[in-house]
């Protein structure tokens, strides 16, 4: 009797475990990709559906003269302590709106890959890049929102190559 034949019932379990360790795998997987898909589809679902993200959108594609001023007041004090009841509100919805795209980039934490960051890119870049064509909403993010990389305002006159503020390009 040769090797073969007497281990093949011991070869035979250890590949029937192992095909059975793979497909267990390959179904954990599969369940963990759809609960990403679903919960990529509900941030990207409530990023279009609300209100407010509605109204720093609508900011961004025309009415930026609405915010300026208020940007431009929160932008001269530390905390936003002369803003009115009505400034600040406007104010929030704008931090809302960058909450918003912060979730989405950030629900992935170190799994990011290329075709996730392709995802990101195709559904929110525009809204960076518009973001980063004003001085005002540019330096109330570097000072409100510190180390959030999602805003690296690159290729604009207000920010350098690696995405730091350069300060005295802003306007005083």
């Amino acid at each position: 009797m040769n090797w073969l034949t007497a281990n093949l019932p011991v070869l035979t379990f250890i590949t029937s475990v192992l095909i059975a360790a793979i497909s267990i795998r390959s179904v954990q997987l599969r369940g963990l990709r759809q609960q990403w898909i679903k919960r990529k589809s509900d941030l990207y679902a409530e990023f279009w559906n609300c209100e407010f993200c509605a109204t720093a959108r609508w900011w961004l594609m025309g009415g930026f003269d609405e915010i300026k001023p208020i940007l431009e007041k929160r932008n001269k004090t530390e905390h936003g302590e002369d803003l009115t009841k009505c400034e600040n509100a406007k104010i929030e919805i704008l931090d809302k709106f960058i909450s918003k795209l912060a979730t989405f980039k950030d629900y992935d934490g170190d799994f990011m890959n290329a075709k996730k960051e392709l995802i990101w890119e195709r559904s929110f870049r525009l809204w960076i890049e518009k973001m980063g064509r004003h001085h005002e909403l540019v330096k109330y993010t570097f000072e409100c929102w510190p180390g959030l990389e999602l805003f690296h305002f690159r290729n604009t006159e207000f920010v350098d190559h690696s995405g730091k503020l350069i300060e005295q390009k802003l306007p005083t």
